[in-house]
């Protein structure tokens, strides 16, 4: 890049970067932070949490995020940015994501990661290319004149931010306040003033019924008829007695008024109800820190920025089809989804984080528990999306420092488990080729009205199905796997308790009885496997390693060729040479 001219007015206070320099980095920054780029910026805009993430301070050694470059470049209030020149700030930005490859480049469940880090990259090369073709085209002067115009055009120099964007109104005039005022004279008494159409009465005094009065009035402090403009659509000056006009009573339009002010003062008392007049929680009651809150945050966007449009997009917002609600709020007692975790969290509604877990597992546990058909389309992309759900909170959720859990972690071999209730879930009768299963699918009240017979309780002590075990395993009930197995059996158990002896049951009994026959094996296999060395090894893993292990000496010897492969031009002499030539010496 060039070097900053001198002698043009443009250098900052104290020797800081030129106002033309800080106009090309303020705009580069806003292109990084702006809405275009919030699905691969979202994870690099405020710093990384060393609570979450323990090991980060001792293998980053100079962190950096896109946040703590806004603050720098638009220094404290009052104050000047931070950089001198436009090489520093390039540089603090180009280190953001450097520091997010070199940290997460040996984990391999942080590819994802890595991936948003150098899409963000590709977008400052393109801020830099910009930046330069403003310089090589206009020269140092050229931010100058930009902010020259900008200050021509509206009147006040160009803004001065703070670290949250905020301008400083200690340095401008007093604005006016605007109201935009749509109105129709109230009818008053013919007596008061002179009669439409009377000799000697203003012609701009007939007023138009028909027509109402758009009036902008710009009120400077001390008011009066000077900021007003009344309705002529030519440009022509208003006399300052068109607002004196004096209707007759056939005018009888209510009056109408629109008006943009900034507020004053609390809120009114009556606010914070929902819809139906719902009381909203209050956040006070909140225990969750607020950076836990952020690292919740964290989360949920890459839940929703990890998987493609397609995927993710039946899960975005509640359940709504005319044709499935009903039945869906009979199936499903804890709707869930993305769109209402994410109200939740700005309004802080979770009381800790567990319960946030809990809502976003039950997006896919929900999805699990209502597609329940043979070989049914959904349940390989809920399974996929809350196997990454999973690795995701894990990553930036679960606190590796402390003794205490956050949220309770699935049982180890979920995916075994799920995979079992699929198996049963696809198998047919060989008369019919009906789901043999689709009794055991919901509570059995859900079958009868929402009724349960009057003698079940009497004799089955705990009813269970199929859907409250998809549930259990996804909200954490199940922590060992004889839990998981014995709410299996007793599902078929339950059937041959209630309906033994009795005719109109036989065919349920016949159909638990063909369903036990698969489920055993599948049970069996899963407790085997369990009492296994690998069970056990599994069993004994955490979530997934936040530290970098030490690196290989493979990997390290691969990072010294890269370095001597490195070429280096001197600027003077034009002589180029390897990088590590002094060092060899």
């Amino acid at each position: 890049m060039s070097e900053t001219a001198s002698g043009t007015g443009a250098a900052g206070v104290g020797g800081g970067m030129s106002v033309a320099d800080q106009n090309i980095c303020k705009a580069a920054l806003e292109v990084l932070l702006s809405p275009t780029n919030s699905k691969k910026n979202y994870l690099f805009l405020e710093p990384v949490d060393p609570k979450f993430v323990p090991n980060y301070p001792d293998v980053v050694k100079r962190p950096m995020d896109l946040g703590s470059v806004k603050k720098n470049l638009y220094g404290a209030e009052g104050a000047t940015t931070t950089y001198r020149t436009r090489e520093e700030f390039w540089t603090d930005v180009d280190l953001v994501f450097e520091n997010a490859i070199f940290f997460h480049t040996p984990i391999k469940e942080n590819a994802w990661i890595i991936k948003l880090a150098k899409q963000m990259q590709k977008v400052v090369e393109r801020e830099k290319k910009k930046a330069e073709k403003k310089i090589s085209g206009g020269g140092a002067g050229a931010g100058i004149v930009s902010g020259a115009t900008q200050k021509k055009k509206r009147g006040r120099p160009p803004s001065r931010s703070g670290t949250d964007g905020a301008r400083d109104s200690s340095r401008d005039p007093p604005k006016p306040a605007v109201k935009l005022k749509l109105s129709v004279p109230k009818p008053v008494p013919a007596a008061k003033g002179p009669p439409q159409g009377e000799a000697g009465a203003p012609a701009a005094t007939k007023a138009k019924p028909s027509k109402p009065k758009l009036k902008l009035k710009l009120g400077g402090g001390g008011g009066g008829a000077a900021g007003s403009f009344g309705s002529s659509s030519r440009g022509k000056e208003v006399p300052s007695d068109v607002n004196k006009a004096k209707p007759t009573a056939k005018v009888s339009k209510p009056k109408l008024k629109l008006s943009i002010s900034e507020p004053s003062g609390p809120p009114p008392a009556g606010k914070g109800r929902g819809p139906g007049g719902k009381k909203i929680p209050s956040a006070q009651t909140s225990t969750v820190t607020p950076a836990e809150l952020a690292q919740c945050s964290k989360a949920l966007s890459a839940i929703r920025h990890r998987n493609t449009e397609e995927n993710i997009q039946w899960f975005l917002k509640p359940v709504s089809d005319p044709q499935l609600i009903e039945d869906y709020k009979s199936k499903i007692r804890h709707p869930s989804d993305l769109s209402t975790i994410a109200t939740k969290l700005d309004k802080n509604l979770y009381s800790n984080v567990a319960e946030f877990v809990l809502d976003v597992r039950r997006i896919f546990a929900n999805c699990l528990r209502y597609n329940t058909t043979v070989n049914d389309s959904f349940r390989p992309l809920a399974k996929k999306l809350a196997e990454q759900s999973e690795g995701i909170l894990a990553l930036f959720v679960a606190v590796p420092a402390t003794p205490r859990r956050v949220y309770p972690r699935l049982l180890y071999c979920w995916k075994l488990c799920l995979s079992l209730l699929d198996t049963l879930l696809n198998m047919t009768n060989p008369n019919d080729g009906h789901q043999t299963a689709y009794f055991f699918m919901h509570p059995v009240s859900f079958y009868l009205d929402g009724a349960l017979p009057q003698d079940y309780l009497s004799k089955v002590q705990t009813p269970m199905d199929f859907g409250t075990i998809t549930s259990r395993l996804f909200e954490g009930e199940y922590q060992d796997v004889s839990e998981f197995i014995e709410d299996c059996r007793l599902v078929v158990d339950n059937c041959r308790t209630y309906y033994a002896g009795r005719e109109e049951g036989k065919l349920f009994i016949e159909l638990a009885d063909r369903m036990d026959g698969l489920m055993a094996q599948q049970l069996n296999a899963l407790k085997r496997y369990d009492e296994s060395a690998a069970g056990r090894r599994e069993k004994e893993a955490t979530v997934p390693p936040l530290w970098i292990p030490a690196p290989s000496t493979a990997f390290l010897m691969s990072i010294m060729k890269e370095i001597r492969e490195m070429q280096y031009t001197d600027k003077f002499t034009k002589i180029t040479e390897p990088a590590t030539t002094i060092f060899n010496q």
